[in-house]
């Protein structure tokens, strides 16, 4: 009896084990959903550093237009 007990164990661990590991199905999904967000937040640093390059562009011009306008007298 002790040696079927003995027995019985590692297959109730091997049994647990794949019945709480998610289905392919399920690790494909996340696979898909992580990889769409690291396509996410690559797009949206992308889009970051554009409007960082914007906001600095904007000041540039701002500076040049005080200057032109100091230089003009006013």
């Amino acid at each position: 009896m002790r040696a079927i007990a003995m027995l019985s164990l590692p297959l109730l661990v091997v049994l647990a084990a794949c019945d709480a590991a998610p289905p392919i199905e399920q690790q494909s999904q996340a696979a898909q959903d992580a990889q769409k967000a690291t396509e996410l937040r690559d797009y949206m640093e992308r889009d970051k550093a554009k409007a960082k390059a914007a906001a600095d562009q904007a000041i540039k011009d701002a500076e040049a237009q005080r200057k032109a306008i100091e230089d003009a007298g006013g």
